[in-house]
């Protein structure tokens, strides 16, 4: 999602990116969030995601081009429907890419020499992994 959102901000120059979605209360629920607010800042748009309504769906988002301590997305109930009017005032993009230019100071090829790395056997994959897996 993050190239599609990049592409219709930068190539299609859209102001609103519309996600309607279905994300039920697995581990994926609790993070889904900060993706939406990644992508509403990274690229500097409005996000609404609207999510599911029901007992293990709910919590729709909103986000505006920046987000902070002062300006927070809106979150939708827990599970139930909600009607919302939200007003977009799109001279708010610009003043926040005037202000924070994050696209213009991105780079048009991001191709940078590799490292060389020692190559790990599935075995030390496995357990690095495991490892990883014990911390979270």
């Amino acid at each position: 999602m993050p190239e599609l959102c990049r592409q219709l901000a930068v190539e299609h120059d859209v102001d609103l990116i519309f996600h309607p979605s279905a994300y039920s209360r697995d581990s994926s629920f609790y993070s889904w969030h900060q993706f939406v607010t990644s992508r509403a800042i990274e690229n500097q748009v409005f996000f609404l995601s609207l999510n599911r309504a029901g007992k293990n769906f709910g919590k729709s988002i909103f986000c505006t081009p920046w987000v902070d301590d002062k300006r927070k997305p809106i979150v939708f109930p827990e599970h139930d429907e909600e009607l919302q009017r939200l007003s977009l005032d799109c001279a708010e993009i610009d003043l926040v890419r005037d202000r924070i230019p994050l696209l213009r100071d991105r780079l048009v090829n991001y191709d940078l020499p590799l490292i060389d790395t020692p190559i790990t056997t599935r075995n030390e994959r496995k357990k690095m992994s495991s490892d990883a897996e014990k911390k979270i």
